[in-house]
This record gives structure tokens, sequence and C-alpha cells, in this order.
């Protein structure tokens, strides 16, 4: 592969043109046209930040996001957003109404394994939200980036219900029912909180 080059130019040049000089080349083998590349999505949310150096936001003194830079989650965006993604994640209660997450959140996929309905909302609310955010927040100029920005969520509860409890562990009832839901050919992320 450290034969390998690529070129990236401007929309409007005339790619014939500059296939016909690479070609030209004593030291060029070949030279092809990559058709449908589209240059990198790189988020514009105000707390992603630009390094992997722990910072503050010197507006609202909230911690930019460095781990994006030290996990080289930035270099990733290069070919993935998350887009066709689904991540159920299986944890403890969510904030459905965050602004981060209301654009990528399915609400006809949120269960809760305890009662068996879709409120996902009982008791704490703070780890599977915040789990959601790290995950996926939607790059939507608001707070921070997930890692996923493009994929979809779906928020499953197995710790507390408001309802009579379903037979079965919880844990096993939110596996299967992911695993039953119809995610419309999109490749589906289990994550589970234990």
């Amino acid at each position: 592969m450290s034969r390998f080059v690529d070129l990236h130019f401007p929309l409007n040049i005339d790619m014939n043109a500059v296939l016909d000089e690479l070609r030209s080349l004593p030291r060029v083998a070949q030279a092809v046209e990559v058709t449908g590349f589209s240059p990198p999505i790189f988020p514009g949310d105000p707390l992603l930040g630009t390094t992997d150096q722990i910072a503050q936001d010197p507006a609202t003194q909230l911690e930019l996001q460095w781990y994006i830079f030290r996990c080289k989650v930035d270099r990733a965006w290069a070919s993935a957003s998350g887009a066709d993604v689904v991540i159920a994640d299986i944890d403890f209660g969510f904030f459905l109404g965050h602004d981060d997450l209301v654009p990528n959140i399915e609400l006809n996929h949120t269960f809760n394994a305890v009662d068996g309905s879709s409120n996902v909302s009982v008791g704490s609310q703070d780890h599977g939200t915040g789990v959601l955010g790290l995950a996926a927040a939607a790059s939507n100029t608001l707070g921070i980036a997930g890692v996923a920005f493009d994929a979809k969520l779906w928020p499953v509860q197995y710790d507390q219900g408001a309802g009579e409890p379903l037979p079965g562990l919880p844990l096993v009832n939110a596996i299967d029912w992911v695993m039953g839901e119809n995610s419309n050919g999109r490749r589906v992320v289990i994550n589970i909180e234990a």
C-alpha cells in the first residue's frame, strides 16, 4: 500500500486531462478516477474542540471532547459517520428530550425491559443519556458530537419500570427485544451496561 497515492482535486477540474498527464509520467503504473468519494464530514458542534489535550470551552466552562482526537475518531469520520447503523443501548434510564439526542432517537424503538412499556425514563436518566450522547449525539451545532453522529438510537431500559414486571430477567428481555426488532436492513450494534 505504500506505493499507492490518493490525490484529491477540485470538483470542477478536467479529470480526463489530469489522468492523461499522470499516466504519461514514467513512475506512474496506473492512474484511475475514484468516483463517489466525498470529503470527510467534520461536525461543527461547539464542544468538539480540536485537540486531544484536556481543555474547557471558555464560555461555558464545559470540557471539550479531547477523547475524540485521542482515540482518532476524527480520522474515522473520513470514512464513516454512523449512517445506516442503529445503536441499541441497553442501559439505565434515558432523557429522550435532550437536544443532542432528539434527531437520532427512534421513538418507535424504545423499550422498557422491566415492564414491557415504551417508558425508558424511569428513575435515574443520567447514565443512559450520557452513553447515548457519547455514542451518537447528532451533529447539530449544539453541545457535543457523538462518535457515530449519524447513527440512529434505540434506548432500552432494564433497571426499573413503572408497571407490572415482565416474566424473566430484564437484561435477557432487552436483548431478545432488540434482536426481534426490524432495523430495515441497517446494522444493529448492541451496547450493554452491565
